[in-house]
Parts: C-alpha cells; sequence; structure tokens
C-alpha cells in the first residue's frame, strides 16, 4: 500500500502496586492503603520518504523502533482511607436495626502517557490529580433504607480535553453563514 505519510508508536507500561487493608476492633475500623508506581515508555516513528518514489518506505531500518525510547515519565499514586462502622454495642442500642459508618479517604492519581505532545512536538506531562472526600452513612431496617452523605474535592493537572465532538464547531460556523 502506498502513502505519503506513515507513522507508529508504541508504549510500554511497567507497574507495581501494594495494597494493604486491615480490619481493626473487630472490624470496626477497616484502613486502607494503596501505593502504585508506573513507569511508561513512548516509542515514536515516521517512515522515510523513498527518494525515487516520493513515497513512506515503511520498509527502511529508520522505520524500526530503537531500544531507546523517545520520552519516559515515571509517576507514583498513593491513597489512604478508613472506615469507621458502628460497634456492636452502639447498634444494639440504636432503633430499628439502624447503623452508622463513617469514612474518609484522600488519593493521588497519576496516568503514566509518555509520548504526549502539544501542536509544535514538545513533549507534555502526565495527567495527576487529587482527591479527598469524606462522609457518613447511616443503614436503617437492618440495611433495607440507607442515606449516604459525602463531600468531595477532586483537583487535575496536566489533564487533556478531548475534541471528541470538534465537528459542532464546524457545524455552528457553516450554519452561521
Amino acid at each position: 500500500l502506498l502513502t505519503f505519510v506513515a507513522q507508529k508508536n508504541l508504549n510500554r507500561i511497567k507497574s507495581k502496586v501494594l495494597v494493604w487493608q486491615g480490619y481493626l476492633f473487630d472490624g470496626v475500623v477497616v484502613p486502607t492503603f494503596g501505593y502504585r508506581e508506573d513507569t511508561a515508555d513512548a516509542y515514536r516513528r515516521t517512515a522515510p520518504i523513498d527518494p525515487v518514489n516520493a513515497y513512506s518506505d515503511r520498509k527502511s531500518p529508520q522505520y524500526a523502533f530503537g531500544g531507546t525510547p523517545d520520552d519516559t515519565v515515571t509517576g507514583r499514586s498513593k491513597s489512604y482511607s478508613v472506615v469507621v462502622h458502628s460497634p456492636k454495642w452502639l447498634k444494639s442500642k440504636l432503633p430499628a436495626g439502624t447503623s452508622i459508618d463513617l469514612f474518609y479517604n484522600k488519593s493521588g492519581n497519576f496516568q503514566p502517557a509518555a509520548g504526549r505532545v502539544d501542536a509544535v512536538g514538545n513533549s507534555v506531562p502526565p495527567p495527576n490529580g487529587q482527591t479527598i472526600d469524606y462522609g457518613f452513612l447511616i443503614s436503617m431496617l437492618d440495611d433495607r433504607l440507607s442515606l449516604r452523605v459525602n463531600k468531595y474535592k477532586s483537583t487535575a493537572s496536566n489533564a487533556a480535553v478531548g475534541l471528541a465532538n470538534a465537528y459542532m464547531v464546524g457545524a455552528v460556523e457553516t450554519r452561521a453563514w
């Protein structure tokens, strides 16, 4: 197949993960800790132009992936959470099979996206974020009725805005004429 431009990409991700969850005080307190480390390597190649026929030479050795990645990113994500359930002695004093749970979570995330570039080809750092949430859960009638109240705050850095619906811009401009 003849083509003027041929490009290929290869992405490799190596991950290490550790998760610990405890059940303390007869399961009343449930802490969780998570740790993840990702290293992403990105390889990019564009086929050179064959000088004889002016098409991409996809059989050229220059089009093969090399041993050294074009871009590498490493990131770590940590997560801490705790849930405190109603102790049995408190549940026995509450009416109609009621229980109260409290929860808290703080987590970070990282997307191992090596090889991201801006419009002029400069490397762009990978997306990452932070979330904190906390709240409570009240269950009644032996868990048949529940109310959960949750407050959270999430932040993101280096996130990309997808242009999946970018055709709408052209559609609106066309209608304006």
